[in-house]
């Protein structure tokens, strides 16, 4: 069985969207098919603008009245203003939650009398509750992670944040997480025109890669990333994944496809595909 872990202090927020046109505020607003969510249910997305940058990434959760997007970041009162600007007479209204919500790793089991959501964040099985209660999380066995842990886990599932791994003009498909918060099918909906050509044109020139360095090799913020001594990246996050250290980095196209060897002034590194949640 894998570690059952809470991620009290992990960065995130939730922003709260009720009223009868609640669903068709947020699928109109972010990259994910939100009108296929059913109460209980949950899937990740990315807020983006006119221009088709990333806003926030996010996970929907769909309540029987509600919908509750976590958003990975510390603050979201600009993402509240960033919706606020798009409901004009709708039936909508958006709220910044008091309560932070938890993030539960391991074994699912017992977790669905906590008012849980599974969500794809990780490479393992992953709960989001929105009324993090420790104590309660604590009598089902899960235990404290650290920050390291916390960094391992994001770092070796390939998932950026904002602030850290990305900036205010990076598209979605920089982010490589296509598959588990984009639909190329769903239609319209705000910055879709330009996510919708970069599909198209089959490539992007610059996106998020994991890196794993060779045994003994220590990886750090800032490390540079060469090939065939050309600059190609820098690390953005790092850290001690098992024996060997891996890093979150934005790598140029042609440089970024899992198995191409990279060399940085530590040592040699290995572009490695991101864990994934296994397929039911």
């Amino acid at each position: 069985m894998s570690e059952l872990r809470y991620f009290a202090d992990w960065p995130a927020s939730t922003l709260t969207i009720r009223g009868a046109d609640r669903t068709r505020i947020v699928h109109n607003l972010c990259t994910a098919d939100v009108n296929k969510l059913s109460p209980g249910n949950a899937c990740e997305a990315f807020v983006t603008n006119v221009k088709g940058h990333v806003v926030a990434h996010c996970v929907v959760c769909c309540g029987d009245d509600v919908l509750s997007l976590v958003v990975l970041a510390a603050d979201v009162a600009e993402l509240a203003k960033h919706f606020g600007k798009y409901i004009i007479s709708e039936d909508a209204t958006v709220e910044v939650a008091s309560e932070k919500p938890l993030l539960l790793t391991g074994s699912l089991e017992g977790c669905e009398s906590a008012d849980g959501f599974a969500c794809t964040l990780t490479g393992a099985d992953a709960w989001i509750v929105l009324a993090g209660n420790i104590e309660r999380a604590e009598q089902l066995g899960y235990q404290a992670a650290t920050v390291e842990q916390f960094d391992a886990l994001r770092t070796a599932a390939g998932w950026p944040l904002a602030g850290v791994d990305f900036g205010e003009s990076t598209l979605p498909q920089e982010l490589n997480r296509n598959e588990l918060a984009i639909s190329f099918t769903k239609g319209c909906y705000l910055g879709q025109e330009t996510i919708a050509r970069l599909d198209a044109l089959g490539h992007v020139n610059k996106q998020i890669a994991v890196v794993r360095a060779s045994p003994g090799v220590e990886l750090s913020v800032g490390t540079t990333l060469h090939r065939d001594d050309n600059l190609v990246g820098s690390v953005t996050t790092a850290a001690l994944v098992g024996e060997c250290w891996q890093s979150l980095a934005m790598i140029r196209r042609g440089s970024f496809a899992p198995g191409t060897q990279l060399d940085s002034e530590a040592g040699k590194v290995e572009v490695i595909a991101a864990v994934r949640p296994s397929k039911s």
